[in-house]
């Protein structure tokens, strides 16, 4: 801003035809043109579109990067909450080496008339023992609570997606933002060049008529004067112009000293808006992905809150058991048993309790974030309304300020050239014609960021650039 009003105050236009009795000087020795001269030979910037520059941010942006690698994640977790719906099968072995075998001896039983027998010994453990277990479980009436937490996962996975979109929409705002910058800052400087040009050439003319007699030093000194300051302010706009074109590289995820630069828009390609509030309030709620995702987390809440609830009841499983021992005498072999398990924390001190009016209240509280989100973007909307009729109003006032500017230098500079005006008046009439031009380009490029401001605020900044999506 302060450049700006600097350019306002010191820069200059250029003047009208000189009569053929006295041609315009040329300044083939002006030190700003030969500097601009030297730019342009050496200034190898691509000239960008926004459609370009919005498609190279979306493809290299690092917040749209991990936006996405929030979507994966989000995707995974999900994935975590659907494999609960199934049985859990656990599998146990053990191996145990013991000191020595156990066995129990016993005498040969002394039955009458039976035969002799020897003395023998039951091994009732050997030393190595082993034993494998299978269980199996399914959950029963614990499905409830499972199925609530993969819906808030599934819904948290959408809302993941369209938190890229909502990246995506910002970075091509911010891209308009630095676009539009970028296109202000070098017209200004088109604005302080043709200043410098217009200030030397009537110099040139006030030092011819001093040194002819007819007017004094002090008006060639005010003349010197004024050309440094908007050689001065020249030099500051061409800074100012690489600085926004530095920031456009940024933006868009490039280097900040990448050779490119934004193509100029004509004014005839500007749309036209739709100014009933109402209407395009409706529009924006079925395109903003912030309306979605706030639906979306009013679902994720509900369905936490009957997650809590399942999570009061008793937890019912079904139970199924394969076992094979190894090395035990007085063990079978295999086993294997079905049944049911009843597991029910009947008092833990309202840890489960007090669960379920916390997730009523985020659920109350992700109802009113829906209210809030709605009201602001008609709040946005709105104001993008009053910044583009402002706006408006502005450009077409300054449309009016260049004409006249114009019309009055081409009569003071008449005036000049019959010795009717003094040097003071041509540079003031200068100074007039350039302010108003600064102005202009203040209050185009002003409705150039309103007008991307409406678009992002109906959720179709992305479609109204025809841009193709990563």
């Amino acid at each position: 801003m302060k450049m700006l009003l600097l350019l306002a105050l010191g820069a200059a236009n250029e003047p009208a035809e000189a009569p053929e009795s006295e041609p315009r000087p040329v300044l083939a020795a002006s030190p700003v043109r030969d500097i601009e001269r030297r730019e342009a030979m050496v200034d190898a910037a691509r000239r960008l579109s926004l459609d370009e520059c919005i498609r190279i941010a979306l493809e290299g942006n690092l917040q749209i990067q991990q936006a996405n690698l929030r979507v994966d994640e989000a995707s995974a977790t999900r994935k975590v909450a659907r494999g609960q719906f199934g049985p859990t099968l656990a599998l146990d072995a053990s191996v145990q080496v013991w000191a020595e075998e156990i066995a129990i001896s016993f005498p040969a039983p002394m039955i009458p008339g039976a035969p002799p027998m020897d003395e023998g010994a039951l091994v009732v453990q050997d030393q190595v023992t082993a034993t494998i277990r299978t269980t199996l479980v399914q959950p029963l009436t614990g499905m409830w609570g499972i199925s609530e937490m993969y819906r808030v996962q599934k819904k948290a996975e959408k809302a993941a997606t369209l938190a890229v979109r909502r990246e995506q929409e910002g970075v091509a705002l911010d891209i308009s933002r630095a676009y539009y910058e970028a296109l202000k800052a070098e017209r200004l400087t088109e604005v302080a060049l043709v200043s410098v040009d217009a200030i030397a050439a009537n110099r040139d003319r006030i030092e011819a008529f001093h040194a002819a007699g007819v007017m004094a030093r002090d008006q060639l000194l005010e003349a010197d004067t004024r050309l440094a300051e908007a050689r001065s302010l020249h030099i500051r706009a061409r800074g100012q112009t690489r600085m926004a074109r530095a920031n456009l590289a940024f933006v868009m995820g490039m280097p900040v000293d990448s050779d490119i630069a934004p193509q100029p828009m004509r004014r005839a390609d500007l749309p036209r808006v739709e100014r009933n509030l109402d209407a395009i309030a409706g529009r924006a709620m079925g395109r903003r992905v912030e309306v979605a995702e706030a639906e979306l987390r009013y679902e994720q809440a509900k369905h936490a809150r009957r997650a809590a609830t399942s999570n009061m009841l008793p937890q019912l499983s079904a139970l199924a058991s394969y076992q094979r021992t190894e090395g035990q005498a007085f063990a079978l072999a295999n086993q294997f048993f079905v049944g049911l398990n009843l597991t029910w924390n009947v008092w833990e001190w309202g840890q489960k309790y007090y669960r379920l009016p916390e997730a009523r209240a985020r659920e109350q509280q992700a109802a009113l974030a829906q209210t809030q989100v709605s009201e602001g973007i008609r709040l946005e909307l709105h104001r993008a309304l009053i910044e583009l009729e402002v706006s408006e109003q502005q450009l077409e006032a300054t449309d009016v300020a260049v004409e006249h500017a114009e019309e009055n230098l081409r009569i003071v500079q008449l005036r000049f050239e019959a010795a009717a005006a003094s040097a003071t008046e041509v540079l003031d009439a200068v100074a007039r014609r350039t302010r108003a031009e600064a102005e202009q380009a203040n209050a185009y490029y002003a409705h150039l960021q309103a007008l991307a401001a409406y678009q992002h605020g109906l959720g179709d900044l992305l479609e109204s650039r025809r841009t193709e999506r990563p």
